[in-house]
């Protein structure tokens, strides 16, 4: 595969099977540095599997992928594994796990510097480690990952979004009886509501129409 050396991210006649079941077939793609691309496509397509393949998660049956990210691959899932008492703050972590798991290594090689005497700091291992966790932070853009989030909340009309706020809001929806109706409740689908109120006019006009015969 001959890979141009300006595209950032590459597939050549990637394919990617389950159960005899072929999801991407073929798919050629390249993505160039700062390029915005959507992947756009029907329930079941394969659009989740190629972002797998991107980010290294899966690997293809057929074909060849090509990254070109010093930093890595950021890659968030459609959904997220969290437990019922998760936070929103919680929710975030999940999301920027690599961050994470990058911020907390560098405050322990900070701890560690700390300790370390003055006339060996420039020839330490610690150091070392310390300035390729440093490179590799900034180029994913840790810096200002938190900043992002909160532009990202802004712009879901969420910006005062409570970092403890639970993520599973969910109660028990209240009950509310219709005169002439069944029981319906404030979480039912919509088919079921527009279902119910019909019933309602129905009885409503049947009340009417016996009353007008009783007359």
């Amino acid at each position: 595969m001959h890979t141009s050396p300006h595209s950032q991210l590459a597939l050549h006649d990637v394919s990617k099977t389950y159960d005899e079941r072929r999801v991407i077939d073929r798919v050629s793609l390249t993505v160039k540095p700062g390029e915005k691309v959507g992947v756009v496509g029907d329930n079941g397509s394969g659009k989740s599997t190629l972002l797998r393949l991107l980010a290294g998660h899966e690997h293809p049956d057929d074909g060849e992928v090509t990254v070109r990210a010093p930093g890595g691959i950021g890659h968030l899932a459609q959904a997220l594994d969290l437990p019922p008492e998760a936070t929103v703050r919680d929710a975030v972590d999940v999301a920027l796990a690599d961050l994470r798991t990058l911020e907390s290594a560098m405050h322990a090689l900070e701890d560690a510097l700390t300790r370390e005497p003055p006339e060996r700091f420039a020839s330490s291992s610690v150091a070392a480690t310390y300035a390729t966790l440093t490179a590799r932070y900034e180029a994913r853009g840790g810096y200002e990952a938190d900043v992002r989030v909160g532009i990202a909340l802004h712009g879901l009309g969420l910006p005062d979004l409570d970092p403890a706020r639970p993520t599973d809001r969910r109660r028990p929806a209240p009950v509310i009886r219709r005169r002439g109706t069944r029981t319906a409740s404030a979480g039912s689908p919509r088919r079921g509501a527009s279902r119910a109120v019909r019933c309602s006019s129905c009885s409503s006009r049947t009340s009417r129409s016996s009353a007008d015969r009783d007359r």
